[in-house]
């Protein structure tokens, strides 16, 4: 179990991905930053992701007062 990644799609050297097995990358994408998927990360067709770019998703419910 890994993540999926689209007919096309590029993993820049240098990236950082954590939780690669909640991760889906579609079709012609350019990911060259850091994916923090412990919550799960789904992007579409298309997306190119620069260097310096950060998107951390969690996995905690966010309806809790903690």
């Amino acid at each position: 179990m890994g993540a999926k990644i689209g007919l096309g799609s590029v993993i820049r050297r240098g990236s950082i991905i954590t939780s690669p097995f909640d991760l889906e990358v579609g079709k012609n994408c350019i990911v060259h930053g850091s994916l923090l998927s412990r919550g799960g990360i789904k992007l579409g067709d298309y997306v190119e992701l620069v260097q310096n770019v950060v998107i951390s998703t969690q996995s905690h419910d966010i309806r809790s007062p903690i």
